[in-house]
């Protein structure tokens, strides 16, 4: 989104940071347009708690740490809903997403970004070291003022996963561009 954005009012945009997103399309992955949408209508159906203390515990499952702030943004992406707790976001939402993401590839529109851009990227699942290089090359190649660091066994939710490091970074960079 962020980038789409750049891309249509670059006099409103200084930089950008993007947190393990904007590089890597669907079709890098080896996914089609109906595997998602089939995945996303599963995930906004499926995910669902009979009470919070279960939710929490779900959320710390995945994570190595656990904070208030962890808890506040995990309670964000849920609501309670006839007596369970469910995804905030409507399978028709996510699907729109999705939809759009295809519409407007980001490969489409990031040769118009013009401003600094620093993408922090996982290093997690390692499977997907060789797609993530190959990406980040070809991300180089159109977005001029680009920079870009590991955050190093983190996956896609880095900044729950690391926020330490992630806030280091965004720091260093910030203060040096």
């Amino acid at each position: 989104m962020a980038l789409h954005y750049a891309a249509k009012y670059p006099k409103r945009i200084k930089g950008i940071i993007l947190l393990d997103g904007g590089y890597l399309s669907s079709q890098d992955l080896g996914m089609t347009l109906e595997n998602e949408l089939q995945d996303i209508e599963k995930f906004c159906n499926e995910v669902r708690f009979p009470s919070w203390d279960i939710f929490f515990e779900s959320e710390k499952e995945e994570l190595s740490r656990w904070s208030e702030e962890l808890e506040e943004a995990s309670r964000a992406q849920v609501k309670e809903q006839d007596g369970e707790i469910r995804l905030t976001i409507s399978t028709f939402t996510g699907q729109s997403i999705i939809k759009g993401l295809y519409a407007e590839p980001v490969t489409d529109i990031v040769e118009q970004v013009h401003c600094p851009t620093f993408l922090i990227h996982a290093t997690k699942p390692s499977e997907l070291e060789s797609t993530r290089k190959k990406s980040i090359q070809i991300l180089q190649t159109r977005i001029k003022n680009l920079n870009f660091e590991p955050i190093v066994d983190a996956g896609h939710d880095i900044f729950r996963e690391a926020p330490k490091d992630v806030a280091k970074k965004i720091r260093t960079w910030v203060e040096n561009y």
